[in-house]
């Protein structure tokens, strides 16, 4: 600690919110601040860390502390609103903290690291000299094309073959600031030098064709670090990261991997995108894009972010019919994607998909434009521009180098207008299944990206009916028969030939019939055992996907001579 200080503030308006400021002498410069006493969420008084959490704490700006507090709230040694906070607590400079890096088990994770000491050897427990462990960077300023795109392996100064060329690097060109994936047998618990300095790291918009504009970085500091607090250089002129966003530097969005049974996590600056999170925690790697070269300067945790300009590109909620948002997941065996977005709003919007990892089974979710095919064109999330009363449509591929099963699922419709009707086609199998009415698709991989497609309709006004029912001959061939009829609205049609008593004879259906005059054939393979000669009834039954039904059928009587009496003009009845 820096040193502690113990205060009473007095005469604040119950509840109300209030700062102190606190001017250390020069030369200091500490990266956080502790209090003791009790939290919400622990009332056991304690030493905790109190940064700026967006509503109390601390922001540290070199040797200035501005504390903020809310009476009653965190901060407030009585979490009572009685007008009285009392603070004991204290700046802090860590020399060296403990940071975990990675998981466990083999499977790839994006890591950073908080000190890049000399001499530091990563295959002194970061990694092993096994096949399966890995550190691998992505490098923009390479390409070696599919599989591996911009990635480089970590040169094994122990391993066989060749360790040349585009594919790998050394350990020497480990630095902080940048993001790795990792893969070992067992997550690294490391000790690392604390720092406080800004730090500043070039990006680039990238050479890869397949995957423009991506770059791994990592938080450089052994404590939590909010994706807000970045600030973009472009020509000059230092820019929040919403504000660079804004003028078209870079995205306003990155992407976390912690393990793949988490998969891909959306940051992004608070606002701009509906469940995304904000924070950077110690020895966390992310995926950040550029449209140009710049550079992302890292500020330390508590220092002051440059004034935040959000531009919402996604509707946080529907403020009204035409603006609606629906997350889409993905889960396979214990991998999952679960950040990925369809819906409309008053401009389309896109939100780009970064690379998959490197090595490993993994599943995931790319909205492509009909037509378009390659990885430079895969969004996370497609945001159409709406318009009333008209029809959208959203492609997307499940990829997966996996043969397990993968579950499709949409946990929240709420946003969506209940006069539009959703569905979902497996353009593979040419399944379509109605989303109101259904939570889950699943479906077998076949060893490619299997395609999607998502239909927003408008639904059809009136009730269902069916009318004008007619059975007639058809002239295929003796005795054959047609169920002529009128629909008033698209629905799947079942028609079922009975005997006086309501026993089924014979059953025929039509997938999806259309508005207007329909035909359903009635041949000899839909009869339950062969039809003599006689008088038999014969039943309609309509049913949208979205539960509406019509159907009709006469009461069992004498029918006319001449073969199957016909249902009347039918009725809705549901």
């Amino acid at each position: 600690p820096v040193g502690a200080f113990a205060f009473a503030l007095q005469g604040v308006t119950p509840g109300g919110a209030t700062t102190v400021t606190l001017t250390l002498h020069n030369g200091a410069a500490p990266t956080t601040y502790y209090k003791y006493g009790p939290e919400p969420a622990n009332t056991d008084p304690h030493w905790y860390e109190f940064l700026f959490n967006g509503t109390t704490g601390a922001v540290i700006n070199g040797n200035v502390i501005t504390l903020h507090f809310v009476d009653g709230q965190r901060g407030d040694w009585d979490l009572t609103a009685n007008g009285v906070i009392v603070d004991p607590g204290g700046p802090a400079l860590p020399p060296e903290a403990p940071v975990t890096l990675g998981t466990d088990g083999n499977q790839f994770s994006l890591i950073a690291l908080p000190d890049v000491p000399g001499g530091f050897d990563p295959f002194a427990g970061l990694l092993n000299h096994s096949a399966s462990s890995y550190l691998v960077r992505w490098n923009p300023t390479a390409t070696a094309g599919a599989p591996y795109y911009s990635y480089q392996y970590l040169y094994d100064p122990t391993g066989s073959g060749p360790r040349t060329g585009s594919l790998y690097f050394g350990a020497a060109d480990l630095a902080r600031g940048l993001g790795y994936w990792h893969r070992a047998a067992n997550a690294y618990v490391g000790t690392f030098e604390s720092h406080t300095d800004t730090l500043d790291v070039p990006v680039l918009a990238g050479v890869d064709p397949n995957y423009p504009h991506w770059n791994l970085n990592g938080n450089p500091y052994t404590t939590t670090l909010t994706f807000s607090s970045l600030s973009v250089v472009s020509g000059g002129t230092v820019r929040s990261l919403a504000d660079a966003a804004n003028a078209g530097v870079c995205g306003s969005f990155g992407w976390r991997y912690p393990n793949p049974s988490v998969g891909y996590q959306l940051v992004a600056v608070p606002g701009a995108y509906p469940g995304a999170g904000n924070e950077l925690p110690a020895g966390a790697g992310f995926w950040t894009y550029l449209n140009q070269n710049a550079t992302l300067r890292f500020n330390p945790p508590g220092a002051p972010g440059l004034p935040q300009t959000v531009h919402r590109p996604t509707p946080t909620k529907a403020a009204s019919e035409r603006h609606w948002l629906v997350q889409l997941k993905a889960r396979q065996a214990g991998r999952r994607d679960d950040c990925n977005y369809f819906g409309t709003a008053s401009r389309a919007q896109d939100l780009p998909k970064p690379p998959a990892p490197p090595e490993g089974d993994y599943v995931g979710i790319t909205f492509v434009e009909p037509g378009r095919q390659g990885p430079a064109t895969r969004q996370a999330a497609q945001i159409r521009e709406s318009a009333a009363g008209a029809s959208n449509q959203w492609e997307f591929l499940v990829e997966t180098n996996s043969a397990e099963r993968v579950e499709l699922t949409w946990p929240d419709l709420s946003e969506v207008p209940n006069e539009l009707a959703l569905y979902l086609e497996d353009l593979e199998s040419n399944r379509r299944i109605y989303l109101r009415t259904q939570t889950a698709y699943r479906f077998a991989p076949a060893g490619r990206a299997h395609r999607f497609r998502i239909t927003a309709d408008p639904r059809s006004e009136g009730a269902l009916r069916i009318g004008n029912v007619s059975v007639r001959p058809d002239g295929r061939g003796p005795g054959t028969r047609s169920v002529t009829f009128s629909l008033s609205q698209p629905a799947a049609v079942q028609v079922r030939v009975l005997t006086n008593t309501g026993r089924t004879l014979l059953q025929a259906q039509l997938g999806t019939a259309q508005p207007g005059l329909n035909t359903i054939p009635l041949t000899a393979r839909d009869a339950r055992s062969p039809l003599a000669r006689g008088q038999y009834l014969c039943e309609l039954v309509a049913a949208t996907p979205e539960g509406r039904a019509a159907g009709c059928r006469p009461s069992p009587r004498r029918p006319p001579l001449g073969g199957i009496q016909p249902g009347g003009g039918g009725s809705a009845i549901g």
